[in-house]
């Protein structure tokens, strides 16, 4: 019994349902909710104004405000201890040919491209001083390119998944 549920959860293929579960999960939570705001609360903001507007905007202003301290602070450090992650990932998937830690790059780069677009909007709304309807398109547009990216990072996933299943195993 407890083979077949370890054979059941194997995470070691990239055929494996799991890993698609997880990689449209992580997808959707990264480009819905960047600074803890929804995209149906900005559309609703930018159509009603008023209230809405300003509420979105402290609660991006806020959260801008402190990944940029954080940043600030501990951005060496941060960027250092992901960067080790995605080459020791690297690393071990490609070099030493562990199709688990081959999927764990993907992710990891899917998630590494995030934040620092997210950091990169972060510094334009501190920089340029957004607000209103430009940081609702700022908003908008970073969200844009997550999901372009995305979508190419998917698109590789499933051609080398193929590619790892057809021809070397």
């Amino acid at each position: 019994m407890d083979f077949e549920l370890i054979k059941f959860l194997n995470a070691n293929s990239f055929n494996n349902v799991w890993f698609w579960v997880l990689v449209s999960i992580i997808w959707v939570t990264i480009i819905n909710c960047t600074f803890g705001v929804t995209i149906s609360q900005i559309q609703k903001a930018q159509l009603s104004g008023g209230t809405a507007l300003i509420d979105i905007e402290t609660i991006i202003l806020i959260n801008s405000r402190r990944r940029t301290e954080y940043i600030d602070e501990f951005g060496l450090w941060i960027i250092s201890i992901g960067m080790f992650l995605l080459s020791a990932s690297a690393t071990l998937g490609f070099w030493f040919s562990y199709e688990f830690m081959q999927a764990s790059t993907f992710l990891l780069i899917l998630l590494y491209y995030s934040y620092i677009s997210t950091l990169r909007l972060a510094s334009k709304i501190k920089t340029k001083k957004l607000s209103g309807n430009d940081l609702c398109t700022a908003y908008l547009k970073c969200k844009n390119q997550k999901q372009f990216f995305g979508l190419l990072i998917i698109l590789f996933i499933s051609f080398f998944s193929s590619y790892y299943s057809i021809i070397l195993g």
